[in-house]
């Protein structure tokens, strides 16, 4: 063969070489320039594989800013996130959505409730009405041999959250299939309102928890709004509570709203709704549930 026709044979061998060995682009990658630091080990669980695939339904209306949504199969936890002030609730939904595929889906969560932020800062018109929903948990506990129930409040929601518990273990209520099987993470939650028993801790809602985690963050000298509620309400349920102070320093907060916001979105937008509904450039931060997981055990369900 003459030398040209032989080096251009050459060459085209090689050429063929470099594509059969090019990798593909992983369009999967984040390509933000704080993508990796956006994820500290700490924050996403991968989810475990399952010989049955989870299917989960549509979120259904259980009253006016409470919805639920079915997923199967799963080990009988139940979970109820409570969000903060003026969060809808689709973001609220999304919120849940991605602690689902983060972790939830994992833990065998069976039925998921999302609960729109209070209108009120305070929660003082008792808006969303928390009775539908105290309803549903009975319902489903009873039915559920193994259940177990993770609450979640962020914020304002923590006002809620402790309406829920004041009414579920009222004496006059049928909650001794529920009692001892609720697992509360207060979020950096308002401190509770004086002169009203439901939304602040008395013995009544303290009586039926089986275990409870306050959660603080801060970044720096920047910190979220409750750090001193978070220190009360972990000794004021001493031997059944703890206090967890999440170190936001990678979500790239220069203010204390951010380092509130981080322990939704560990990079957070600006705007509340946003940081609850979208996940692109932070995961959802889901370092704080691994506090409450050893507490969610079937084996640690009965009272």
């Amino acid at each position: 063969m003459p030398r040209k026709h032989r080096s251009l044979a050459l060459l085209f061998v090689a050429s063929l070489s470099c594509r059969r060995d090019a990798q593909p682009i992983d369009a999967s990658r984040p390509t933000h320039p704080d993508a990796d630091r956006a994820r500290p080990d700490a924050i996403a669980t991968p989810p475990a594989t399952s010989a049955s695939p989870r299917r989960c339904g549509d979120w259904t209306a259980i009253s006016e800013g409470i919805t639920e949504q079915a997923c199967s199969p799963g080990s009988g936890l139940i979970v109820v996130a409570m969000a903060g002030w003026r969060i809808t609730a689709a973001s609220t939904q999304r919120w849940l959505e991605a602690l689902r595929a983060a972790r939830l889906d994992a833990l065998g969560a069976t039925s998921l409730f999302a609960v729109e932020g209070p209108r009120r800062v305070d929660y003082s018109d008792k808006h969303p009405s928390i009775d539908p929903l105290r309803v549903a948990l009975e319902a489903r506990v009873a039915r559920t041999p193994d259940a177990r129930v993770l609450v979640l409040a962020h914020s304002s929601g923590a006002h809620v959250a402790r309406t829920l518990f004041y009414r579920l273990f009222a004496p006059t209520n049928d909650a001794g299939s529920i009692a001892g099987r609720v697992v509360y993470v207060d979020l950096d939650g308002d401190r509770g309102i004086a002169g009203d028993p439901e939304r602040s801790f008395v013995a009544r809602s303290i009586g039926g928890l089986r275990r409870a985690v306050f959660v603080a963050a801060r970044a720096g000298a920047l910190r979220g709004f409750s750090m001193d509620a978070m220190r009360e309400g972990s000794q004021r349920l001493a031997g059944r509570a703890e206090l967890f102070e999440y170190d936001a320093s990678s979500a790239g907060c220069r203010d204390n709203t951010c380092v509130h916001l981080s322990l939704i979105n560990a990079r957070p937008y600006a705007r509340g709704n946003e940081s609850y509904a979208r996940f692109e450039q932070g995961p959802v931060n889901t370092a704080w549930l691994a506090r409450a997981e050893p507490h969610l055990a079937p084996s640690s369900a009965s009272p």
